[in-house]
């Protein structure tokens, strides 16, 4: 999404009571509570609803996620990705997935009052995945090996999904694509000087090691988590005694954020030697859900 490199990023701003009002608005819920939810770009709130819609089976504990100005512009993206967490969860993934608007829509692009000005943003509302971050969890080798076999587990199945945009995400000049790890180097400003070399030792050893032969290594669609080839560290863990055997100890993620930036080179997952110690970019959510979940 930040491919549209001429346009200028702007994160919402809704207040509480337009966050009750949107919800309203779009989905008849009536909220009870509001809580905002970390993000980067965008604009996250854990919500609590009094009232459900008249039809349907929803629960009580939602995400609005709500896009800032740049991603709302790239509409196909969006709907990929959303169409994705859906198809996860047909194939019996614990994904968050979009509540549909009064009118049907799994997203709702809006005009909203930012205070001096009106600006346009996408609006998603999607089901509350509870769990545990995983940089909350002791790191050891059952747990890894865990989060390795469901990313393995959603790379197979995704080969399945389809979309005439499909294409979207492929995106050549995205800052988490594994080809453009150069451009990493300059934010590792931002580390501790002995972080900064642990970060600058594994940059230069993929550029020389694997960059080089990337052309033999698998290449899909999709990358775990979020579509940018890395898993990140806000995951969350989902246990629960009457889980599906595939939903039972599923690493789950927690909210979207459009780059949701999983396992990020420099400051989380695989390249992160203490992914506790950097505050994340974003969190979205995994769940098995490569893009919203409980919170980013």
């Amino acid at each position: 999404m930040s491919d549209l490199k001429n346009a200028v990023l702007i994160k919402p701003s809704l207040s509480e009571a337009q966050v009750v009002e949107l919800v309203g608005q779009l989905y008849r819920l009536k909220v009870s509570e509001v809580q905002p939810l970390p993000s980067y770009d965008d604009q996250n709130f854990h919500i609590q609803v009094a009232e459900t819609q008249v039809s349907g089976d929803h629960r009580r504990s939602y995400v609005l996620k709500v896009l800032n100005t740049t991603d709302s512009q790239d509409v196909d993206l969006v709907e990929v990705q959303t169409r994705v967490m859906m198809f996860l969860k047909q194939k019996g993934f614990p994904a968050s997935t979009p509540i549909p608007t009064t009118d049907g829509r799994i997203m709702s692009l809006e005009t909203i009052n930012s205070g001096q000005e009106y600006k346009t943003h996408m609006v998603r509302l999607l089901t509350y995945l509870p769990g545990i971050p995983l940089q909350q969890i002791p790191a050891d080798p059952p747990t890894f090996y865990k989060v390795g076999q469901t990313l393995a587990q959603i790379n197979k199945v995704l080969k399945e999904f389809q979309h005439p945009k499909l294409k979207s995400l492929q995106r050549d000049s995205f800052l988490w694509k594994l080809t453009n790890i150069h451009q990493l180097k300059e934010y590792l400003y931002i580390l501790k000087d002995s972080d900064r070399k642990v970060v600058e030792h594994i940059i230069q050893q993929i550029l020389e090691k694997v960059l080089p032969n990337i052309s033999n290594f698998h290449e899909s669609s999709f990358t775990p988590a979020c579509l940018t080839g890395t898993l990140d560290s806000t995951v969350t863990w989902k246990r629960c005694a009457k889980a599906s055997p595939l939903e039972r100890d599923l690493p789950l993620r927690s909210v979207p954020d459009n780059h949701c930036h999983p396992v990020h080179l420099y400051n989380r997952g695989l390249l992160q030697p203490r992914p506790h110690q950097y505050p994340s970019r974003k969190i979205r959510t995994l769940a098995v859900n490569p893009f919203p979940g409980c919170y980013i």
